[in-house]
């Protein structure tokens, strides 16, 4: 079952974490140790908190020796994760290497080299990666799983090798991935016993909320088991992408053209991130909410590929105009409007919006007086009697209907909050033998009749109230 990200896990996302596949251990992995996720290298200058894997027990992390209470910017050349239990032994020790990644420019340098001879050049519109043998290579930066995207060219003339593996792993239990492979010489992507045809051009895609695998809007798996063959219903939080080289006969290359919603490449000389980030909303936000509840502002983060997050806000502006940014109980009727806001450190600005709205569920109150007399005869003067009505919102409308003996229903006069309409007056729906004035009519049958009135509000919330008479 999908995990609530915990708020450490949130705080490191909104600093621009990257946790992937634990790489460089100093020790055998075991145990608790295997639920642990890092990244294969730390960015200069970029803030981490490092997220206790869950596994239910007491752990304790320093980074190069102390303990690890706030975040940690990444400086030096490198630095020392050490993971320990509440007996105070040691779990699990990493040595991350620090990266300069020029300020956002340099591209390739967020692409880490774990296994194999592979080598990347930034060209102008893409990141070619090129393989002399099997390899793999993480992508530092956690990424969007409910929005994942990798564009791709796959040339023949350097398709020698058997497979191009992509798995995508847990930022926060590094026990969880999902591996696709994507089978260049026979023109296959598959996913466990499920295949489908691929061609030269390739846009991978995850959504999370569906655990669907897709190529461009086309869905092509839907995801139940994770590489270990456990149950699937999703990550906890952002993926950690990693390619792998499988089978190499002869020089091979692939070009990334897209990653999530960043080009790639440098468009220039130089440039620097001039994508927004992703916003992702971590809980559900209703439609729909219910006057006195207690309304509780969605949990949110945001994910960039290259630069880490920086600032973040949400506000609520409420039906009268003043705005919200803490959790309130819901006290007026009508639409609510939620602003989302973040901003990374090259000052690239997403919003999103949202709404909901409280809807009136209270019915008008309807107070009508008494008829002049309960039997009339044929050809008298009918007058209508006088009604009051008020609405919480001060809004309502109100219909006078006449029912006739022969089952025919004529509408008298209609009120738009005070605004009457004299529909009984019209000579064009109605006889001259029928009218008489604004406030009255002839009747023109023996038999029964009943006056209804009926009140309603904008949100169609109404009462009924009837008056029957007799003609004889």
């Amino acid at each position: 079952m999908k995990k609530v990200v915990s708020m450490i896990l949130a705080c490191a996302l909104l600093a621009g974490l990257c946790l992937s596949v634990a790489v460089g251990a100093e020790k055998d992995m075991s145990g608790a140790a295997q639920a642990i996720s890092l990244p294969p290298a730390l960015l200069a200058g970029h803030s981490y908190r490092f997220a206790v894997p869950p596994i239910g027990e007491d752990v304790s992390i320093s980074v190069n020796g102390q303990p690890h209470t706030e975040a940690y910017v990444a400086e030096g050349s490198q630095a020392v994760v050490v993971y320990t239990d509440a007996s105070g032994e040691q779990i699990a020790s990493y040595t991350l290497p620090v990266i300069d990644t020029k300020n956002s420019t340099d591209q390739c340098a967020y692409f880490c080299v774990q296994e194999g001879s592979l080598s990347l050049k930034q060209n102008e519109n893409d990141i070619t990666v090129s393989a002399g043998g099997d390899g793999k290579l993480t992508f530092a930066n956690a990424l969007n799983a409910d929005n994942f995207g990798l564009r791709m060219e796959l040339p023949e003339d350097g398709s020698n090798y058997g497979a191009l593996l992509v798995t995508l792993t847990d930022a926060v239990d590094g026990r969880v991935s999902v591996t696709v492979r994507l089978d260049v010489a026979n023109k296959v992507i598959t996913w466990g016993e499920q295949s489908a045809e691929l061609d030269g051009s390739v846009q991978l895609g995850y959504k999370d909320r569906t655990c669907q695998v897709l190529d461009g809007d086309n869905a092509l798996f839907r995801v139940t088991q994770d590489d270990l063959g456990n149950a699937f219903e999703g990550f906890n939080g952002g993926v950690y992408m990693t390619l792998a080289f499988e089978g190499v006969t002869g020089s091979s290359r692939v070009v990334l053209t897209r990653l999530g919603n960043q080009p790639l490449g440098h468009k220039g000389s130089g440039s620097q991130d001039i994508t927004e980030p992703a916003i992702v909303l971590l809980s559900e936000l209703y439609s729909s909410q219910s006057m006195g509840e207690e309304f509780h502002i969605p949990e949110f983060t945001a994910y960039d590929v290259l630069s880490p997050v920086v600032k973040t806000s949400v506000t609520v502006e409420l039906p009268d105009g003043t705005k919200a940014s803490e959790d309130f109980t819901i006290s007026q009727y009508g639409r609510y409007k939620l602003a989302f806001r973040v901003e990374d450190s090259q000052g690239n600005i997403a919003k999103t919006n949202r709404q909901f709205f409280v809807n009136d569920d209270v019915a008008p109150e309807l107070t009508v007086n008494s008829l002049e007399k309960t039997t009339y005869k044929l050809g008298d003067a009918v007058t209508i009697p006088a009604y009051t009505v008020t609405d919480n919102l001060n809004s309502c409308f109100v219909d006078v209907i006449l029912l006739l003996p022969n089952a025919e229903i004529r509408l008298l006069t209609h009120d738009n909050n005070g605004q009457i309409v004299y529909s009984l007056t019209n000579e064009a729906l109605y006889n001259k033998s029928f009218i008489n004035n604004e406030t009255s009519f002839k009747t023109e049958q023996v038999g029964n009749y009943i006056l209804r009135y009926v009140a309603y509000d904008d949100q169609y919330n109404r009462c009924v109230q009837e008056l029957s008479f007799t003609v004889e």
